[in-house]
């Protein structure tokens, strides 16, 4: 038992302390951990919310701050054109104007006037990198940021553009550049202001030199009559708009830009220039989603999947974005002015701008719990180890008393509870120790009564055994005698009628108490263990008709229709017990007609599951609506000897049959079941297990045929039968002596031996038991001998015991019959040893035959007219209930016109008996 339990052990009790206190440690530990983790991301995440505010709110005040000049410029121009102060004719005086407004605004880039002839003038201050840059290549001067330029189109030249240096008061003094450009009615900013109602912004447009973008604060200008004067233009490059994104500081990795409506990009803090340059050089603007910078684009491409078109984003929006693995907080933020500007400003801000602190108090709280664990682990090891000790040794001493160490002591110190363990261990160990000698003790005087016991119980079954043997042997004996005797009888040819039917009586009933002794016989060898599986090849299809026709006329006769269906699954030959399986359903059918009182019998026949490869189950079930089995008496249907009261009631039966049944069928590997409910009827299902058969050749199971006499020509044989009983020596003599054999008896072994050595007979009939000698020492002094080599030995004993049918062949018997015997199996046995041939009476079962049916007409014509009239009408109607009838009107004498008629029935062959009967009826 202990090595089974050491087998599946569970955890050991160390673990059991140590775990849930290092495991309490850790789940406070990491929760505090958690949370101070959730609370920071939490907190990073309102904080970098907070620094994207500050930030958009910081871009809104620079752009409001840089295109106010714009806006306020062409405000202030529109004013002036509209009180007089300027004349858009005076270009001269325009200039001026322009000139001061540029000089006293340091901050204003752009002063500018087209007029609808394509004429145009304007101020400009060179702010961005990028310009200075490209007027320094142009001028050949070495200009600095700020200084300003003036340049003018003019009728009549007003497609070359000439570009000015000026001197302090404004005025040109060296022409820099003379350029041929577009017409200045097909700028960008010029269209969008000629369809303009009033101020506005431009579209933004793109610079050829340098490449830079650029828009436009613009205003149509027109005369009283309402007809287009020009428009007044003070643009900006975007290039300081990204410049200054550049530099706004809110976070170490932080960037911004600003998208338009279409997703193009207008600025960016990565200083990547907003446009590209198509097939033809044209400069085109930047879509954000084709930026080069992952985080601009990733951002773009998140909006357009979200949304669809960047006109559908909300004025505020926040929202995260993951790439390349870091996590980005966004903010998206709409700016708009009274002018029709309307930008999208996205600022993007990194999370590991903010975790590093998180990070730093992840990286303390998991060491601390680290920290804690070991702690927690030291200190449950210690602890466990104060009682898990204690405990181990209390579990090595209780595994040394199931070992039978009776004598174990346990010391434990130190904790108060296991103390108290220890005392009442040691008190159950003296105890149990006590408690083991007084139980061996008790088990030794037991035993010795078992064994006491026990041989009593084997001499009462050796007597039980030996007496049922004995018994069985001399009730068979003079069983013998009446079945032989009584079918000597029925032999006879000159019997009264009267002496024949008596004759009848007495076989029956002989052959009914040899089925109660074989029952008898059979249940105690079922209890004994000595009932053998005999299997064999044979055909089942063959065995269920033979079975068909046994049962048919019984059927018949009560009343009952019997019905036999096999389904076509059933195989044709098959291996199991045969003999078992017939005396299965003869018992089971016999028992359905015995309880039937009207209606039908079923016998379905199919097979079941496939248990391997060459084993199959073959179910029966048999059902009849018999008178039926209450259910109190269901459980005990199968004991030995016990009977429902339906049986009990009919005064037949043992109560053997049902029980030696099941045991026979649990034998052939099967099992039974009953249902059954009074006054309906009773059904029995079993299955056995068989193996498909091989095709064999079966003899017919036809009647076999009666032997006249010896055929001529043959020698004159001479049978010695040796048997103690003079009645069995008697029915040998009677049975053979008729028929031309030559016979002699003897009552005993030595007296065989005697007559053997003088008359030397061809055959011997040996009993096996007999006085003074019997027929074992008998046949062995036989055998031992030259002569007695060429004398058969058959050995016809009333034991039934297959066991002494093994002892009988090794003492010399060339055969083996049993008593009681039909007389078939004698003549059988004398032609098989001997080559004896036989005059038989006509064969019964050649029923088309001319000589067999002028007999059968002779047969006929003793029965009364009306008897013939009544059959061959019950034969034209397929009546069998009214043919059984009248079957039965037949003396028993006229056993060959019994069973051709029987036969008639049960194969249906009615126009067999009316061509029989229809002449003698024309006749009448």
């Amino acid at each position: 038992m202990i090595s089974e339990y050491s087998k599946y052990r569970q955890i050991p009790l160390r673990l059991v302390l140590i775990i849930p206190f290092v495991l309490q440690i850790i789940g406070a530990v990491g929760l505090v951990g958690y949370l101070s983790y959730r609370s920071g991301q939490k907190a990073v995440e309102n904080l970098a919310n907070q620094v994207i505010d500050q930030a958009g709110n910081r871009i809104k005040d620079h752009l409001d701050h840089t295109l106010e000049i714009q806006r306020q410029t062409v405000a202030v121009n529109y004013q002036a054109f509209q009180q007089g102060v300027i004349s858009l004719n005076d270009f001269e005086s325009l200039r001026k104007y322009f000139w001061q407004q540029i000089n006293l605004s340091p901050s204003l880039t752009m002063n500018m006037f087209a007029n609808t002839q394509g004429e145009m003038i304007s101020y400009q201050r060179i702010l961005s990198p990028e310009f200075l840059a490209v007027t320094r290549q142009l001028s050949g001067e070495n200009l600095q940021k700020g200084t300003v330029f003036f340049q003018e189109n003019r009728l009549p030249d007003i497609k070359n553009r000439k570009f000015y240096l000026l001197d302090f008061q404004g005025k040109s003094k060296k022409i820099v550049k003379f350029q041929a450009l577009v017409d200045t009615r097909e700028t960008v900013w010029y269209r969008d202001g000629k369809v303009a109602i009033g101020q506005t912004w431009s579209q933004i447009y793109a610079y050829k030199v340098p490449f830079l973008l650029g828009i436009s604060a613009i205003v149509p200008v027109y005369d009283a009559q309402g007809k287009l004067q020009g428009v007044f233009n003070s643009g900006i490059t975007l290039d300081g708009i990204s410049t200054f994104l550049n530099n706004l500081k809110f976070s170490p990795l932080g960037q911004t830009f600003i998208l338009d409506h279409g997703g193009d990009l207008v600025a960016t803090s990565t200083l990547e220039t907003p446009c590209l340059k198509d097939n033809q050089g044209n400069p085109i603007r930047l879509p954000a989603i084709q930026s080069q910078d992952a985080w601009t684009r990733a951002i773009a491409t998140y909006l357009k999947q979200q949304y669809g078109n960047f006109n559908q984003i909300p004025k505020n929006l926040q929202f995260r974005v993951a790439v390349k693995g870091n996590t980005l907080f966004a903010q998206v933020l709409s700016y708009q002015d009274q002018y029709g500007l309307d930008w999208l400003l996205v600022t993007v801000i990194p999370e590991s701008d903010f975790m590093e602190t998180i990070n730093v108090n992840t990286k303390i709280t998991l060491f601390l719990c680290l920290l804690t664990l070991m702690i927690a682990t030291v200190l449950g090891i210690i602890t466990s180890n104060l009682i898990a000790a204690p405990i181990q040794r209390l579990s090595q001493a209780s595994r040394a008393i199931a070992d039978g160490e009776l004598s174990q002591v346990v010391e434990i110190k130190g904790v108060y509870e296991l103390e108290t363990l220890a005392y009442s261990f040691n008190e159950m160990a003296s105890q149990l120790q006590t408690s083991f000698e007084t139980l061996e003790n008790r088990v030794n005087e037991r035993t010795a009564e078992l064994e006491i016991a026990k041989e009593k119980s084997e001499v009462a079954n050796q007597a039980k055994s030996s007496f049922i043997a004995n018994m069985s042997h001399e009730l068979r004996s003079p069983l013998n005698a009446v079945l032989g005797f009584s079918q000597l009888m029925l032999r006879a040819t000159n019997l009264p009628q009267e002496h024949h039917e008596n004759a009848g009586i007495i076989y029956r009933s002989g052959d009914y108490l040899l089925t109660l002794i074989n029952n008898v016989l059979d249940l105690s060898k079922i209890e004994a263990g000595k009932t053998t599986f005999n299997p064999r090849y044979f055909d089942l299809y063959c065995l269920l008709d033979d079975l068909e026709n046994m049962l048919h006329l019984r059927a018949t006769s009560a009343g009952l229709t019997l019905i036999f269906q096999r389904h076509e699954n059933v195989p044709h030959y098959i291996y199991t017990d045969e003999v078992k399986l017939r005396q299965v359903i003869i018992n089971l059918l016999s028992n359905a007609i015995k309880f039937t009182l009207d209606g039908q019998i079923t016998l379905y026949v199919f097979q079941g599951d496939q248990e391997t490869s060459d084993i199959f189950n073959l179910h029966f079930c048999i059902r009849d609506t018999g008178v039926g089995i209450s259910p109190e008496e269901l459980p005990k249907l199968f004991d030995a000897f016990s009977q429902a009261q339906a049986g009990k009631e009919s005064q037949e039966g043992t109560g053997l049959g049902l029980a030696i049944s099941r045991k026979f069928i649990q034998l052939m590997g099967g099992d039974i079941s009953v249902e059954s409910e009074l006054g309906k009827g009773t059904t029995f299902q079993f299955y056995i297990q068989a193996k498909l058969g091989q095709e064999i050749v079966s003899k017919s199971t036809e009647d076999y045929p009666q032997v006249l006499a010896l055929a001529p020509g043959q020698p004159t044989y001479k049978i010695l039968t040796v048997d103690d009983k003079p009645i069995n020596r008697q029915l040998l003599i009677q049975l053979l002596s008729p028929l031309g054999f030559e016979v002699k008896e003897a009552s005993n072994g030595q007296e065989a031996i005697t007559i053997w050595n003088k008359w030397e007979p061809h055959l011997i009939f040996m009993d096996m038991r007999m006085p003074v000698m019997d027929g074992y020492e008998a046949t062995q002094y036989i055998k031992s001998t030259t002569k007695g080599n060429a004398t058969a030995v058959i050995a016809l004993t009333a034991s039934v015991l297959e066991e002494e049918k093994a002892i009988i062949l090794s003492a010399g018997c060339d055969d083996f019959l049993r008593k009681p015997f039909a007389e078939h199996t004698i003549f059988e046995a004398l032609a098989k040893h001997l080559g004896v041939e036989y005059i038989y009476a006509p064969n019964k079962s050649i029923l088309n035959s001319s000589p067999k049916q002028e007999l059968i007409l002779e047969d006929l014509k003793i029965m009364s007219p009306e008897w013939i009239n009544q059959l061959y009408e019950a034969s034209l109607e397929a009546n069998s209930t009214q043919v059984v009838k009248l079957i039965e009107e037949i003396a028993v004498s006229e056993i060959e016109l019994i069973q051709f008629l029987t036969k008639a029935v049960r194969k249906f062959q009615f126009e067999q008996i009316i061509d029989l009967t229809e002449p003698l009826i024309g006749n009448d």
